[in-house]
C-alpha cells in the first residue's frame, strides 16, 4: 500500500508508473503518515489523509465533490452510518435509536453526507405522514487518483478486509503514542496468544491502553477496538460489534441483533464464528466500567468459542467470576518501565537527566508512564533538580499548579474543566465551557501529551491527573452548565450524564425539574440505560436534603425499578414517597404517584387501596390541570387495573379518556399506544375484528419510525387479537417479534405474555415440540426474575399445555398458577380464559380444566354483575 507522498506525487502519477496510469485505493486504508507535510499545526494530527486531502493538500483540485465526502468520511460517526445503511434503508429516527445517539445530529450528518453524494434521501408517505428515508448512493467506496485529478468513486469494488483493516470507525484502535518506549516482553507475549482471551491489568497511567495500541498497530489482521465508559449494556456492545464485522463483509451478527436477537448464546455463538472467519483481535479497554453481567457473559462464552480470533481486555482489576473461569486465558500484569526504558522515555520527551537525579526521579515513579511524561513537564520550566524536588516533597497540589502553568492557557483551562468533570465530555460540551478560543485544538495537544484521553464517548482527563488536581469545593456554576448542555440533546446516556452533573452540583431545583420533565414529557426511552438512570438516581436520592426532592427522585426511581422486574423495592419506594407528597400537597407529583401505584395491581396492591387510590385521583383532575401526559399515564395504568377486574365497560371508559388525553398531547407515538390499548378494550367488549384493524392501524402509524418498546407493545396487543381470533400464524408471528423485542430490553411481563401466546400458536399449528421447548424457557423465566404467576397466570396456562401436550408432569406448576390467581384476587373475564382452556383440551389436561372451570365461571358471573 503506497502511503504518504509516494502515493500523491503534485505530477498527478505515481512512482513508477506513467502518468496516465491510474491508481485505485480504498478511501480508509491511506493512513495520516504525512500530514505536517501537507497541512499546518497539530491541530490535524491523527486524522485520517483525506482530512488532509480535502484541506491542505495544495496544487491540486478535488472533482466531483471529493472534497466534502473526504471530510465526511474522516468522521467515525459518519462511516457507521453508511454502513447501516449497506445493509437496508433507514430512517434518521431510527438510525438515532439504534446507535444511541440525538436524532437531531443524525439528521443533520445524513442531509451532509446526502449532498457529498455519499447517500440518497427520498420522501415517501407511510402511515398518512411523510417521512425521509436514506440508502447507499452506490457500492463500495474508492478513491481513485489520476493525471487529472482526484476523486471520490462509489461503484468499484473493494476488498472488504482490506477496508475494515484501516477504516476509521468508533471501532478503530487509537494510534500509539510517539514517544512509546520498551515493553518488549508484554507485546511479545500478546503477539503470542492464538486465541481466546488475553487480559492486561495494570494502575491508572501505567499504560495499558498505549501498550493495546501498539499491539494493534503491528497486527496485520483486522482489530477493532472498544472503550468502555459505565453506561454500555449488551445492546449497546452487540450493535457496535456487528457494525464493524458489516464493513468486514459479515453480516451475520447484524441480522440477529437487528431482528431483536440479543440471546447470548446466539450472539457468542455468532460473534465466534465471525471473528475466526477473518482472525481478528477485539480490544475492551477499560473494562472495569462494564455493570452489565450479560457484557462478561458474552465476553467469556465467546473466548472459549475462539478458534483463530482473539479478545483482549485491559482493566485496573484482576477479573473475577465468568471472565476468570475462561480456560487458556493469559493474563499479564502491568508494572513500571524499567529503569533504561526509563530513561529512553524521557529522552525522546527531550529531556536529559543526570544519574543521581534520576535514581532519585526512579524511586519516586518507579517508572510510570505518566508521572515521567508529568516530570517532563515540570522539567521544561522548571529544571531537572526542582521537578525533582517537587516530586520527592509529594506536594500534588504544587505539582498540579506547576503543570498547569506550564501549559499553554487554552490548553490549561481545558484539562482544567475535564478534571473538574471527571468524565468523558464531548468536544461541543468543552467548547460551551471554555472561555478560550481553540479548544479543539488544545484537546488534541493534550491528547498528544497524555494529560488527557479521547474515547468514542469524549474527553477526559487521565486518572492520574485526576489524583493530582488539589481538593477543592466543586464548581457548582460548571457543572451545571454540564447537565444543562446534556439535557439539552435528550438522548437516553445523555439524560442520565445530566442528572448526575446535577447531583454532584448539589442543584435540587435543576433535578426536580429534570425528573418532572421526564414524568411529564412523551418519547424519553429510558429502558436501554435503566441501570444507569437506576445508579443516578439513588446517588441523588443519597445527597438529597430536601424531603420534597426526595420524593420526587423516589417516584421516578421507583418506576425504574418497576421496569427491572424489581416490584417490592419499586413499591416500597411509592408509599414514601406518597407520604411525602401528601405533606407538601404538589397534586402533579402525587397524581404521578397515584398512576404509577395503580399499575401494581394485582402484583402489591389490593382492590380496597386501589379504589381509595382511583377516588383520591379523581379528586385531584377534579380540581387541577393535570398536563394531558400524566393524564395518559393515569388512564393507560387504570384501564388496565379494570381489565385485571373483568369490569370491561370501565376499562371503554378509561381507554376513550386516554386517547383524549394523547390527543391533547399530541405525540404520534402516544397516540399509537392508546390506539392500541382501545384495540384491547374493543376485543374485551367482543368487537375483535374491529379491534385487530385499529391495533394493526396504530402499528402502520408509527412502525417505521418507533420506539422498539412501542413497536412490541403493539404486537403484543396484535398477537393477542388474532389469538382470540383463531389466527394461528399471524399470532405466532406477532407474539414472536414482540418478544424479541421485550427480551431485548427487559421488560419481564412482556417477555412472559409473549412467551404464552407463542406457545398457545404452536399447540394450535401443531408443532407440539416448539410448544414444549418455549414453556421450559416460560417456566425458567418466570421462577428467576418474578418467582410468582400472580400477574401472568393465563401464560402459565399455556406452558401447562404444552407440559400435558409432551406428557410432562404439570401437577406442581398447576398447584402455582391457581395459588397466583388467587393471590392476585383478580376477575379474568371467561373470554379471556376461552383460548387457553381449548388448548388444555386438546393435549388432554382435562383435569387442570376442571380445577379451573369453578374458578372461571365465579369470575365471569362478578365481572357481569359489576
Amino acid at each position: 500500500m503506497y502511503k504518504g507522498n509516494r502515493a500523491l506525487d503534485y505530477s498527478g502519477a505515481l512512482p513508477g508508473e506513467g502518468a496516465g496510469e491510474e491508481y485505485s485505493e480504498p478511501v480508509a486504508t491511506i493512513e495520516a503518515t504525512v500530514l505536517g507535510e501537507y497541512s499546518s499545526g497539530s491541530f490535524l494530527a491523527g486524522f485520517p489523509l483525506l482530512w488532509g486531502l480535502g484541506q491542505g493538500v495544495s496544487g491540486r483540485e478535488l472533482s466531483g465533490g471529493a472534497h466534502a465526502a473526504f471530510r465526511l468520511l474522516s468522521n467515525p460517526t459518519n462511516v457507521e452510518l453508511l454502513v447501516m445503511l449497506a445493509s437496508k434503508e433507514f430512517s434518521p429516527r431510527e438510525l438515532a435509536r439504534e446507535l444511541g445517539r440525538d436524532e437531531t445530529d443524525v439528521s443533520r450528518r445524513l442531509r451532509r453526507l446526502e449532498r457529498a453524494g455519499l447517500v440518497v434521501g427520498e420522501w415517501r408517505r407511510v402511515a398518512g405522514r411523510n417521512v425521509r428515508v436514506y440508502r447507499l448512493a452506490g457500492g463500495r467506496l474508492c478513491l481513485r487518483v489520476t493525471s487529472s485529478g482526484v476523486t471520490l468513486d462509489t461503484s468499484a469494488g473493494v476488498e472488504p478486509e482490506a477496508l475494515a483493516k484501516k477504516v476509521t470507525t468508533t471501532l478503530s484502535p487509537p494510534k500509539p503514542p510517539p514517544a512509546f518506549t520498551g515493553r518488549a516482553r508484554e507485546l511479545r507475549m500478546l503477539s503470542g496468544i492464538n486465541s481466546g482471551l488475553g487480559v492486561v491489568v495494570g494502575l491508572p497511567g501505567i499504560g495499558k491502553t498505549s501498550l493495546l495500541a501498539k499491539f494493534a498497530s503491528e497486527e496485520d489482521r483486522p482489530t477493532a477496538w472498544y472503550t468502555f465508559t459505565g453506561l454500555e449494556d449488551l445492546r449497546i456492545l452487540a450493535w457496535k460489534l456487528s457494525l464493524y464485522l458489516s464493513l468486514l463483509g459479515d453480516k451475520r451478527l447484524f441480522e440477529v441483533v437487528e431482528s431483536g436477537g440479543f440471546d447470548v448464546g446466539l450472539l457468542s455463538k455468532t460473534l465466534a464464528e465471525s471473528m475466526d472467519k477473518y482472525g481478528m483481535i477485539l480490544v475492551l479497554d477499560d473494562y472495569h466500567r462494564v455493570t452489565d453481567k450479560m457484557i462478561s457473559l458474552l465476553v467469556s462464552e465467546t473466548a472459549q468459542k475462539l478458534k483463530s480470533a482473539v479478545i483482549v481486555i485491559a482493566s485496573r482489576r484482576r477479573p473475577t467470576g465468568l471472565l476468570a473461569s475462561v480456560p487458556g486465558s493469559t493474563m499479564l500484569s502491568l508494572s513500571g518501565l524499567s529503569t533504561a526504558e526509563a530513561r529512553e522515555a524521557l529522552s525522546k520527551m527531550g529531556v536529559e537527566v543526570d544519574p543521581k537525579s534520576f535514581s532519585a526521579l526512579y524511586t519516586i515513579t518507579r517508572g510510570h508512564p505518566l508521572l515521567l511524561r508529568m516530570f517532563a513537564e515540570l522539567a521544561a520550566k522548571n529544571g531537572v533538580k526542582d521537578a525533582v524536588r517537587l516530586l520527592q516533597r509529594q506536594r500534588l497540589d504544587r505539582i498540579w499548579r506547576s503543570i498547569i502553568e506550564t501549559l499553554p492557557p487554552c490548553e490549561a483551562e481545558v484539562l482544567d474543566i475535564l478534571a473538574e468533570l471527571g468524565q468523558p465530555a464531548p468536544a461541543g460540551l468543552v467548547k460551551e465551557l471554555c472561555t478560550c478560543h481553540s479548544p479543539g485544538i488544545a484537546l488534541y495537544r493534550l491528547v498528544d501529551s497524555g494529560f488527557v484521553d479521547e474515547t468514542s464517548r469524549g474527553y477526559t482527563a487521565r486518572e492520574l491527573v485526576l489524583r493530582l488536581k488539589p481538593r477543592r469545593p466543586p464548581r457548582r456554576d460548571l457543572l451545571v452548565r454540564a447537565g444543562d448542555w446534556f439535557l439539552s440533546h435528550g438522548a437516553p446516556e445523555d439524560f442520565v450524564a445530566a442528572l448526575g452533573f446535577y447531583t454532584r452540583a448539589g442543584n435540587e431545583k435543576r433535578i426536580v425539574k429534570l425528573i418532572r420533565r421526564r414524568m411529564e414529557s412523551i418519547g424519553i426511552e429510558m429502558t436501554v440505560v435503566s441501570e444507569a438512570y437506576g445508579r443516578k438516581l439513588l446517588e441523588a436520592l443519597e445527597r438529597a436534603k430536601k424531603p420534597y426532592t426526595r420524593a420526587y427522585i423516589l417516584s421516578e426511581l421507583a418506576r425504574t425499578m418497576r421496569d427491572q422486574g424489581r416490584f417490592k423495592e419499586s413499591y416500597s419506594m411509592l408509599n414514601e414517597a406518597h407520604r411525602i407528597a401528601l405533606q407538601y400537597r404538589d397534586k402533579h407529583l402525587l397524581f404521578a404517584i397515584i398512576s404509577l401505584k395503580l399499575w401494581f395491581y394485582p402484583l402489591l396492591l389490593s382492590v380496597e387501596e386501589a379504589e381509595s387510590l382511583i377516588e383520591e385521583a379523581e379528586k385531584i383532575v377534579a380540581s387541577t390541570n393535570i398536563k394531558p401526559a400524566l393524564l395518559s399515564v393515569y388512564y393507560s395504568n387504570l384501564a388496565r387495573y379494570y381489565g385485571h377486574r373483568g369490569r370491561v365497560e370501565k376499562v371503554l371508559e378509561a381507554v376513550e379518556a386516554e386517547l383524549e388525553a394523547d390527543k391533547m398531547v399530541g405525540n404520534r407515538y402516544e397516540l399509537a399506544r392508546s390506539r392500541a390499548h382501545y384495540a384491547i378494550a374493543l376485543a374485551m367488549n367482543g368487537r375483535v375484528e374491529e379491534a385487530i384493524r385499529e391495533a394493526e392501524e396504530a402499528l402502520g402509524l408509527v412502525y417505521f419510525d418507533a420506539p422498539s418498546s412501542l413497536v412490541a407493545l403493539i404486537r403484543w396487543i396484535l398477537a393477542e387479537l388474532y389469538t382470540r381470533a383463531g389466527m394461528w400464524r399471524e399470532a405466532y408471528k406477532n407474539a414472536t417479534e414482540a418478544y424479541m423485542l421485550f427480551k431485548s430490553t427487559q421488560r419481564h411481563e412482556g417477555v412472559i405474555e409473549t412467551l404464552g401466546l407463542r406457545i398457545l400458536a404452536f399447540i394450535n399449528m401443531g408443532a407440539r415440540r416448539a410448544a414444549y421447548r418455549n414453556a421450559r424457557r416460560l417456566v425458567e423465566y418466570v421462577e428467576n426474575n418474578l418467582g410468582t404467576w400472580r400477574s401472568n397466570p393465563l401464560a402459565g396456562l399455556a406452558a401447562v399445555a404444552a407440559y400435558a401436550a409432551a406428557g410432562r408432569d404439570y401437577t406442581g406448576l398447576v398447584e402455582q398458577i391457581i395459588k397466583g390467581i388467587r393471590e392476585s384476587n383478580a376477575r379474568i373475564p371467561l373470554v379471556e380464559f376461552e383460548p387457553y382452556i381449548k388448548a388444555l383440551q386438546s393435549t388432554g389436561a382435562i383435569d387442570v380444566v376442571e380445577k379451573l372451570e369453578k374458578y372461571v365461571h365465579e369470575s365471569e358471573r362478578q365481572a357481569t354483575g359489576l
